[in-house]
């Protein structure tokens, strides 16, 4: 079978380097041609998806993209979420008898807006990264939706035992400020590496791919990885759902110790071992916290062992390859 992946290379941080590694997964395991969507046009700049003016896009001028399909089978197309979405703007790909579309997040807020979209109607295989929306999605959209999980690339992680790892303690993206000071303060007086996320929008200085390697590199060379859940930290967000992210996949591929806040979500404690996450209460008192942390720390090599050491763990299951598979076996 030929397939083809859609590409959007105006998409740029380091959330869209996991979604590259996706595609690059599925292009291993299909062989899959690219098509690379343009930049914006000059409408299309205003009539963004998540603007009051969308409904302005229909008037829009379609662009070809695929010139013949007969030779395609599988169309691809990997987004992060709906307000990425520019296929309404193209044209020529219609005829494709297998289309996948595939989202990372599906998010209360954002599911009005892919009912909007009418995906259903182009593509035959709607799927979605989390088990717990897939009730309301075929609701509201009145269509069918699939659930596969996210993932991440073990070729991006870096194979590290607990002694060779040179960070102390990571905390990117999604995270608390109170947690981070504290976790500061303890490296401060210990002299261990904090490698913390020191964002403020701007410009991205490199493509996708090599932000997503660095950030793969920092936290396969950390002891603990700070991560909690989406419910925890913006609780309005995640609403009535508990989204497990790539976050947590991206942890396990690097052999991270967890602290924080785990999804409430079940099937997650089906997905990851026995004492992956150290929860802590990060409303306590800042002493209280950085005794915790001073635990935690103290008894690394314990916690590390009782993961990691087990032979029941999978590195694979947890790699974008085997999402690729289990899509195919869906369209099969």
């Amino acid at each position: 079978m030929e397939h083809i992946i859609i590409k959007d290379p105006t998409l740029k941080g380091r959330e869209y380097g996991t979604l590259a590694s996706f595609q690059e997964a599925i292009q291993k395991i299909t062989a899959a041609d690219e098509i690379l969507l343009p930049e914006l046009g000059f409408w299309e700049k205003y009539f963004l998806q998540v603007s009051k003016w969308r409904f302005l896009r229909k008037f829009i001028r379609k662009r070809k993209i695929v010139h013949n399909t007969e030779k395609i089978d599988v169309l691809w197309y990997i987004l992060m979420g709906p307000e990425n979405y520019r296929l309404d703007l193209f044209k020529g790909y219609e005829n494709v008898a297998v289309k996948i579309i595939y989202f990372f997040d599906t998010l209360p807020h954002q599911i009005y807006l892919i009912k909007k979209l009418k995906i259903h109607s182009l593509f035959n295989y709607q799927i979605t990264s989390f088990n717990d929306a897939v009730v309301y999605l075929n609701k509201i959209t009145n269509s069918n939706w699939y659930f596969v999980q996210q993932a991440s690339s073990i070729e991006y992680m870096y194979d590290k035992d607990l002694i060779s790892k040179e960070i102390a303690f990571s905390s990117f993206g999604r995270s608390d400020s109170k947690l981070n000071n504290v976790i500061q303060k303890f490296c401060d007086k210990n002299n261990l590496i904090f490698y913390r996320t020191h964002e403020l929008g701007g410009k991205i200085l490199t493509n996708n791919k090599e932000l997503y390697k660095s950030y793969c590199w920092a936290l396969s060379n950390s002891v603990f990885n700070v991560s909690l859940s989406v419910e925890t930290t913006n609780k309005e967000r995640a609403a009535f759902l508990s989204p497990i992210t790539c976050r947590w996949y991206e942890s396990i591929l690097a052999k991270n110790i967890v602290i924080g806040k785990k999804p409430k979500n079940p099937f997650f404690n089906h997905l990851f071992p026995d004492n992956f996450v150290q929860e802590i209460d990060i409303n306590a008192s800042d002493d209280i916290l950085e005794d915790q942390i001073s635990i935690l720390w103290k008894n690394r090599q314990i916690l590390f062992k009782n993961i990691y050491n087990s032979k029941n763990i999978n590195f694979i299951d947890y790699d974008w390859c085997s999402r690729v598979v289990e899509i195919l076996n869906i369209v099969d």
